[in-house]
């Protein structure tokens, strides 16, 4: 008789423990799941800015090649490519380059929704930059964009009257970018500091921001 008792006494205990070791394994699973469900999925803006800003100089890079070899001399597009090798390397200089971009990007982006809607602003700015080649060169046998004849009507979609004000902008900031004298040693920190001045510099006159943004109010 005691035997039996002692037998129950120890399948009680066996199946108690049994069940307390799967508790523990139900409470972390319930807990898993409720991490992986609040995850946040907020998308940063500034990488946004960045890859526009860097589609639109590489496309004034192919744009000046293909027109104006004698402004790339001296190794510039290397100069170039050395920095965006250098800046794709550092990504808080990205988002700071970004930051500073926003002005122009918001300008831009506003011209875009009033002048060309069924477009994108990487798109815009590209097309901004076919129109002032060809009237460069009115011969090339190229398709244009829309609106590309209006380049020179206060109402122009990409540009106002007398000047490709996209390309013009874009143009300069390649010269910020490979004119910069060998001699600094720090010649993509230099370049990048540059360009952030520039980019904010819309309280100076005759800044390349102002160029843009005063010569364009329409």
């Amino acid at each position: 008789m005691n035997k039996l008792i002692i037998l129950l006494i120890i399948i009680l205990i066996l199946s108690s423990c049994k069940e307390h070791s799967k508790t523990p394994k139900n409470t972390q699973n319930f807990t898993d799941n409720s991490t992986t469900h609040n995850e946040p999925t907020k998308i940063d803006d500034t990488n946004i800015k960045f890859n526009v800003l860097h589609k639109a100089l590489q496309n004034t890079i192919e744009y000046l090649k293909r027109t104006r070899s004698n402004e790339l001399q001296n190794n510039q597009e290397n100069r170039y490519n050395q920095f965006f090798e250098w800046i794709l390397k550092h990504p808080n200089k990205q988002k700071e380059l970004a930051n500073s971009f926003t002005t122009v990007y918001n300008f831009l982006q506003d011209k875009q929704k009033k002048n060309a809607n069924n477009s994108n602003l990487n798109t815009y700015i590209n097309n901004a930059l076919t129109c002032q080649e060809h009237n460069s060169n009115p011969t090339l046998n190229k398709k244009l964009p829309e609106k590309c004849h209006k380049q020179y009507n206060s109402d122009s979609t990409y540009n106002t009257i007398n000047f490709d004000l996209i390309a013009y902008f874009f143009k300069n900031m390649i010269l910020v970018i490979t004119t910069e004298p060998e001699i600094n040693t720090n010649i993509n920190e230099k370049i990048f500091n540059s360009l952030k001045a520039e980019f904010i510099n819309t309280t100076i006159t005759d800044s390349h921001i102002n160029g843009l943004i005063s010569r364009w109010q329409d």
